[in-house]
């Protein structure tokens, strides 16, 4: 028996799951660094130097967008500020569990949006497939929590409403991404995104510390620098530009399993950056996750004779 899968698609599953390493990887950066900054301050720094860092790759190709690459770029741009300072805002009033097991529910939202959307069933494998990742997203969520502290109506609050947002907007985000990607160069697309960010979260900083909702703060110490290089430069302009390119050889139910695998390496990254332990019931979880990609990604075909 051999893995019917074509060299393209396979070569986009691997550099989505790099994605999802670096992305696994900004949770204790950013843990670290949030002692000594506010969060959305850091998100306008943090994207603030990933476009000047994309743009000399800009003006070297000296090429004029359309109106149309333009507006879907500010478009993508609006869409990933949104999930960003939606998941920060229910931080603000749920607990870090929580918003990682909702966060994650976007692996339901994607391929149920996408069935709507392009009006077409929904691959049996791909689903059975988001239920064991979700299951598993549970377990690595409930590690210090019961499942009626997770599950349960009652405990939901404007946190978790905010969180749900995030989901939804994360899903459109890659659908969005998946539709016009193909049309158009990666590295503007990818520049314009950070940009938008860049410029929408500056503003909210100014607004917050205004209103005295969130002290505008920034202290300069390695941890903070390390912190802020990493998310720049891996986090922001590395990932974003492989999503950007590869995203398109698989299909956006695909992409959002495969970066379902950003808590297993946040998990692992956190255990050897700051000594924070998985445990049964996360262990359980992250194979849970590996098994429902799995049954989701590998098709069978005989061999020929």
């Amino acid at each position: 028996m051999l893995l019917g899968r074509s060299m393209q698609n396979a070569s986009g599953d691997f550099f989505l799951l790099i994605c999802a390493f670096l992305w696994g990887g900004t949770f204790s950066a950013i843990k670290l660094a949030l002692d000594s900054s506010s969060p959305t301050l850091f998100l306008a720094l943090r994207f603030g130097l990933a476009f000047l860092i994309l743009l000399p790759f800009y003006f070297k190709k000296i090429r004029r967008p359309d109106k149309r690459t333009l507006a879907e770029s500010v478009i993508l741009g609006i869409l990933l500020f949104a999930s960003f300072e939606t998941q920060m805002i229910g931080l603000k009033f749920t607990t870090a569990t929580k918003s990682g097991f909702i966060t994650g529910t976007f692996v339901i939202f994607t391929p149920l949006f996408q069935a709507i959307f392009e009006r077409r069933m929904l691959d049996g494998r791909t689903i059975l497939g988001v239920l064991i990742v979700v299951l598993g997203l549970f377990f690595i969520s409930a590690q210090e929590n019961s499942a009626y502290e997770l599950l349960t109506v009652g405990n939901f609050n404007f946190g978790d409403f905010m969180t749900i947002i995030c989901a939804v907007i994360i899903s459109v985000y890659i659908i969005y991404l998946d539709r016009i990607s193909a049309n158009h160069d990666p590295i503007f697309l990818t520049m314009i995104q950070v940009g938008i960010t860049a410029f929408l979260a500056l503003g909210f900083t100014f607004i917050f510390d205004l209103g005295k909702i969130e002290r505008a703060v920034f202290e300069i110490n390695l941890v903070s620098a390390s912190a802020l290089l990493y998310t720049s430069i891996f986090a922001s302009v590395i990932t974003t530009i492989l999503q950007t390119k590869y995203q398109r050889t698989v299909t956006p139910a695909r992409a959002s399993l495969l970066f379902s695998l950003e808590p297993v390496f946040s998990a692992l990254v956190a255990y050897f950056l700051v000594g924070e332990r998985l445990g049964a019931k996360g262990i359980a979880g992250a194979f849970l996750i590996i098994a429902g990609i799995l049954v989701s990604e590998v098709r069978f075909v005989k061999e020929s004779s």
